[in-house]
């Protein structure tokens, strides 16, 4: 219990935002606040390439997560679980847009 770091590197360099810093101990409140994603998906987006994200929703507890993105035209969604409290989401875009926002309800 407490406070941890772990640093990732990646050919001796640490990588964007490491070290990291996280506390363990028990989750006593969760809720749809704590539900955190990023990924390059959410950042620069391509039209009708898989545009992937990560979700993390360990801290939520327990519910249903759904995932909408937003736009001009209808984006195809791929969602994957990949252990408890992360997923892995990527949309297909079929044309451009000022901004596609992607709703994690």
């Amino acid at each position: 219990m407490g406070v941890h770091i772990i640093c990732v590197k990646h050919k001796g360099l640490h990588i964007p935002g490491s070290p990291f810093q996280f506390t363990v101990g028990p989750i006593v409140e969760g809720g749809a606040h704590k539900v955190h994603a990023n990924g390059d998906g959410l950042d620069n987006a391509e039209v009708g390439h898989p545009n992937e994200f990560n979700i993390y929703t360990h801290e939520a507890g327990p519910g249903m997560l759904t995932v909408n993105v937003e736009g001009p035209s209808k984006a195809t969604i791929m969602f994957e679980d990949k252990f408890p409290g992360s997923s892995v989401a990527a949309f297909r875009a079929p044309e451009p847009g000022i901004a596609f926002p992607v709703d994690l309800d």
